[in-house]
């Protein structure tokens, strides 16, 4: 993920996406619903689903599907969005690495690669 532009806190509204140093990631999701959407493809398919993440020694762990679990194993990059809590609030945005725990029901194990806060389309509150 990249990140545009930088500034004053006034400025920061019209900034689109803020760097989560990684070393920080648990710590910011410790604060938050642990509710987000799972986002995977295959060269055929795409499937989004809403997941209960748990931290898990600097991975985060996730209950999956079938269709989730086939197109990891096509190929093994993940993003996971946090929403914000309201229209005018920046979401969380994880891109991870994923291999399948098989189990029943399948987990899904992801090692973070990268992390913004993301602007809203709505714009952030002041």
């Amino acid at each position: 993920m990249s990140h545009c532009g930088s500034g004053t806190a006034a400025a920061l509204e019209f900034v689109v996406s803020i760097v989560v140093e990684l070393a920080d990631l648990a710590s910011v999701l410790a604060g938050m619903d642990p509710g987000a959407f799972l986002c995977t493809a295959s060269a055929t398919d795409v499937k989004a689903m809403h997941v209960l993440i748990e931290e898990e020694g600097g991975r985060l762990t996730a209950a999956v599907g079938g269709g989730t679990v086939a197109n990891v194993v096509a190929g093994s990059s993940v993003t996971l969005v946090f929403p914000g809590s309201g229209p005018h609030d920046r979401s969380l945005l994880v891109d991870a690495r994923a291999v399948v725990r098989p189990g029943d029901p399948p987990v899904l194990e992801m090692t973070p690669t990268a992390a913004v806060w993301h602007r809203s389309a709505h714009g952030v509150s002041s």
